[in-house]
Order: structure tokens, then C-alpha cells, then sequence
């Protein structure tokens, strides 16, 4: 088997093109797939090239992906703070020309729409990509429009950003303000002080790694159907928040 290439959004139809057409690629690692018709995903389609998408567009049942639940994930983070008695949310989300991103916004709409609430209940805050870098002053300018009691952050990265902002308003974490955030489980990312004061939905990236080259060696080896991997997520809920209120609702595990 030759080597399999993982690409970027950025790269362009034409390098696509020319390690399909000197064969000096088995099969293609796709990440970050856009929202609204990647064009990677068009040309590996047309192109019959074996691929492997980290995520999943409108077209996820023609291709092999693997995934989390982002929709189930943030309709039940959101459900979590509204059921405990959030009615005003902040939600700092990631790019949202990514898949990712728009998945996460229609799952923390879904919750509200669920509950009867208006859509001002949550006020959302969008960075681009890569999203570490933004949690600090997307923070503080969420405290200063809005003035929520709950947060929700769409990486652990941001959350750890927006925390210095949350402590300078005297809002820290688990006793001014309720928290939650997607975990991506990077060992890069000391979270321990948190434990406890924030609620996080947790699934291992680097186990959906290991599942993605998995199947993209078994689609370059053995082809078959499209067949898509969901990453199972497990959630870890702070302190004094009542997780027994939603048990039972689909997207959470």
C-alpha cells in the first residue's frame, strides 16, 4: 500500500489531481470538511479514489467518514444549562463555513427551540479556525453584550482561553458562572483544575484518528460501500449541575 496523504481545506482541486493522476497516493485523509460543497470531497467522489472524511457534509452517505454526534452533543449541552435554569447562554463557537461548527450552532438552536425558547436566549459568537486563540476575548466580550450566567464553548482549548476573562469579572468556572464545552481529549491540554467546575462532552480524538486510518487502509485495501463511524462521547457534569433532569435524551451517552 502506498502512502495515504492527509490534506488541509486550503489545498487546491489541482494537487488532488495530480496524486490521482501519478498514482503516487492509495487513498486521501480529509479533514475539516466544509459545510456547503467542499470541493475535495467533490473531486475524491469523481475522481473514485478511496477517502476517508474527520467529519461530514450533506453528502456523507456516498463516502466514508467518521464522526462525532456534534448536533446530539450541543442540543444536549444546551437542554443541560437550560433545565438548570439558564435562560441567558453565551455560545462561542468555531468557523461556521466548517461542518463542525454549523452542526454544533443547529444543535444549541434545536435545544432552544425544544424548550420554547427564543432564539436571543442564546447570544453566538463565531471565530475562525484554528479557535484556541479566540476564547479570551470572545469571553469578555460575551460578559460585557449579554451578561450570561451560562457559557458554552465549542473546544476545551477556548474554554481554557476564556477562563482568565471569567475570573477577572469575578465569574470563575463552577461558582459565578456555569460552563460547558466540547473535550477533545488532548493530552496538550491540562484541564485537571477544571474537573469538577465544568461540564464536558468527551471523545478522544486521538481515537477517532486511529479509527480513520483503519478505515481508509480497509478502503484502499478492500473498497466496499460508503460506511460511516460515529466516535461515541461520554459526559463528565460539574458540580451542582442536575444531570438527572434530561437522563434519557438522545445525544447523550
Amino acid at each position: 500500500m502506498s502512502s495515504c496523504r492527509a490534506t488541509r481545506p486550503s489545498a487546491r482541486s489541482a494537487s488532488y489531481d495530480r496524486y490521482v493522476r501519478d498514482n503516487s497516493v492509495d487513498g486521501f485523509l480529509v479533514n475539516l470538511p466544509q459545510q456547503v460543497d467542499d470541493p475535495r470531497i467533490t473531486f475524491l467522489l469523481e475522481s473514485g479514489r478511496p477517502f476517508v472524511v474527520h467529519g461530514r457534509d450533506w453528502r456523507s452517505d456516498e463516502y466514508c467518514w467518521v464522526d462525532i454526534d456534534n448536533f446530539g452533543i450541543f442540543r444536549a449541552l444546551t437542554r443541560l444549562m437550560i433545565e438548570n435554569d439558564h435562560t441567558r447562554i453565551a455560545f462561542i463557537n468555531g468557523d461556521e463555513k466548517y461542518a463542525f461548527a454549523a452542526e454544533r450552532r443547529r444543535g444549541v438552536e434545536a435545544a432552544l427551540d425544544a424548550a420554547g425558547l427564543p432564539r436571543e436566549a442564546v447570544a453566538i459568537y463565531n471565530t475562525t479556525h484554528p479557535m484556541g486563540e479566540a476564547g479570551y476575548h470572545l469571553t469578555e466580550r460575551a460578559l460585557a453584550d449579554v451578561r450570561p450566567t451560562a457559557l458554552i464553548y465549542s473546544s476545551a482549548l477556548m474554554a481554557v482561553e476564556g477562563a482568565p476573562a471569567l475570573e477577572k469579572a469575578g465569574l470563575p468556572a463552577g461558582s459565578g458562572m456555569a460552563v460547558a464545552t466540547m473535550d477533545d481529549m488532548l493530552h496538550a491540554t491540562d484541564l485537571v483544575r477544571f474537573q469538577g467546575r465544568i461540564t464536558f462532552a468527551r471523545s478522544s480524538l486521538r481515537n477517532a484518528g486511529a479509527q480513520l486510518a483503519a478505515d481508509l487502509i480497509l478502503a484502499c485495501e478492500e473498497g466496499g460501500p460508503p460506511r460511516g463511524t460515529l466516535v461515541p462521547t461520554r459526559f463528565d457534569v460539574a458540580d451542582g449541575i442536575d444531570f438527572t433532569r434530561i437522563e434519557g435524551v438522545e445525544g447523550l451517552v
